[in-house]
């Protein structure tokens, strides 16, 4: 039986999102394993994970990724995976609001894995989809230290557009 909370709110805010302050936060959907963070920065709301496994979705032209000791792959690996629909890196890699473009921070761990992604909405205002919790609105994580998703790993842009699907209307709140 999973043990694993219904929600990110109360203990599992406090020893995952160091850093943060949940009353800092808005939650913005339902708990829900249906998508991750890459699937709700890219606006498709699917599972994006190369495993192979159903569920999981990863570009068709792409190879599934080497996966490191702990069964992860490396940051680099959703790099290249954003990079298909429309990211670039930054030139100037920085968090900083650019005309004409909607920003991503990509996150890794101390041994290089990827653990999140958020979307960059301004200079305060920052979105995540905390694994199989809910969407949160949160200002800018301290310094690039994001409790225990570790530290930016690239920035990311892509050119304004329509902004992907609205979010699904049974995740809502």
């Amino acid at each position: 039986m999973d043990s694993s909370p219904e929600t990110a709110k109360g203990t599992w805010f406090t020893d995952h999102l160091g850093g943060l302050r949940e009353e800092q936060c808005k939650f913005t959907s339902k708990a829900t394993g249906d998508y991750n963070c890459v699937g709700f920065v890219v606006g498709d709301y699917l599972w994006w994970q190369p495993t192979g496994r159903r569920g999981h979705h990863w570009p068709e032209s792409l190879r599934l990724p080497r996966l490191r000791r702990n069964g992860i792959p490396p940051a680099k690996a959703y790099v290249t995976a954003l990079k298909t629909v429309g990211f670039e890196v930054c030139p100037i890699q920085n968090a900083e609001p650019e005309e004409g473009f909607e920003k991503a921070a990509v996150y890794q761990g101390v041994d290089g894995t990827f653990t999140h992604v958020a979307m960059i909405c301004g200079k305060e205002v920052w979105k995540s989809k905390l694994g199989n919790y809910e969407d949160i609105e949160h200002p800018p994580p301290p310094q690039r230290v994001f409790g225990s998703f570790g530290t930016v790993y690239k920035y990311l842009r892509r050119e304004i557009r329509d902004g992907g699907k609205p979010i699904p209307e049974e995740y809502r709140i």
